[in-house]
């Protein structure tokens, strides 16, 4: 996700503006949406007995102006697979003159630059085509991607079943899986100084989790949002005391290029639905620092497993942002 980059983004519409430039004139037209809004696409797939995860994010940043608000666009991938090094990720932001950006919701239309996630062929299917220097994702999801609230700031879909090919450093797989898509307000999110962490769970039994945990300035945990998608993508919202997302500190992963600190191993609880989780990232070094401009972050993969069973039952893509700023304690 590529939420903490805001105030870079809009030192960049200022060097922008210093340039004499305006937003790409294809772009220039579409009306701004009221506030930053994301849109995220999340999957599992693989290809015989190798296993892969990745995120796509397509954002549009608002930056209000004189009478008006402008939004400058931004991608981004990552990618993790079962390999300890097989994690890629790359950036990219529409600059004046040389993209064509928007985030149409109706039809669902996405594209910066020439990533994006546009209707396919198929009836009922759409086309994600993400084409970097390491990495490349080209697949179509199959089926309507209804998008259901989950809580106040974020809507899901239901699982999509995906078919393609994953190109990780050259080597291009033939892969197969399932992918959701989420639209994201912006809102909070992107406020100065709002830390967070995201855990986007699915499930083996086909039933969906997604957990949002903001902290405060002081490190503690300030609000906590939840909803669980059954199996035919329903959404229950979960009562945030019902909630328990708890850090290992011992297993703290310390970036060797820019000293953060981040967690790679949760504790998470639902009281109420008897569900206990251990979430394990799948690769600890999966720290992106923006090529583009911005605080890193880490965004990646990681296992699901049963607490009481340690049987191996999911996988995730966890979030986190400003966390790596914080000592852990060294718990779990």
């Amino acid at each position: 996700m590529r939420y903490r980059r805001v105030l870079t983004l809009v030192r960049l519409i200022s060097a922008i503006a210093l340039l004499g430039g305006t937003l790409a004139p294809r772009a220039a037209h579409a009306i701004a949406p009221p506030h930053s809004v994301y849109w995220r696409v999340v999957g599992h797939v693989s290809e015989n007995d190798r296993e892969f995860h990745f995120v796509v994010t397509f954002g549009a940043i608002v930056v209000p102006g004189a009478g008006s608000s402008r939004a400058v666009y931004l991608a981004g991938y990552a990618i993790t697979g079962d390999d300890p090094h097989a994690f890629v990720h790359e950036e990219r932001l529409d600059r004046p003159g040389l993209g064509d950006s928007s985030l149409r919701a109706t039809p669902l239309d996405l594209h910066v630059d020439d990533w994006g996630l546009h209707p396919a062929t198929h009836t009922d299917s759409l086309r994600l085509v993400v084409e970097g220097a390491r990495g490349a994702i080209d697949l179509t999801l199959r089926g309507r991607p209804q998008l259901l609230p989950l809580f106040s700031d974020r809507d899901r879909s239901r699982e999509l079943p995906a078919t393609g090919t994953l190109r990780i450093d050259g080597t291009r797989h033939a892969v197969r899986g399932f992918a959701t898509i989420e639209c994201i307000d912006g809102g909070e999110n992107d406020l100065p100084g709002a830390d967070w962490s995201s855990f986007d769970i699915a499930l083996d039994d086909g039933r969906s989790i997604t957990i949002v945990a903001r902290r405060d300035g002081a490190d503690r945990t300030r609000s906590v949002s939840g909803a669980m998608q059954t199996r035919d993508g329903q959404p229950q919202p979960l009562l945030p005391s019902a909630i328990d997302v708890s850090e290992w500190g011992r297993c703290a992963w310390t970036s060797p290029t820019t000293g953060a600190q981040y967690p790679t191993v949760w504790d998470l609880s639902l009281a109420g639905a008897h569900i206990g989780l251990v979430v394990q990232a799948t690769v600890r070094e999966q720290e992106i620092v923006p090529s583009i401009g911005g605080p890193a972050f880490w965004e990646g993969a990681a296992d699901v497993i049963d607490q009481t069973t340690d049987a191996h039952i999911g996988w995730a893509i966890v979030t986190m942002r400003g966390i790596g700023s914080h000592p852990l304690p060294c718990g779990g």
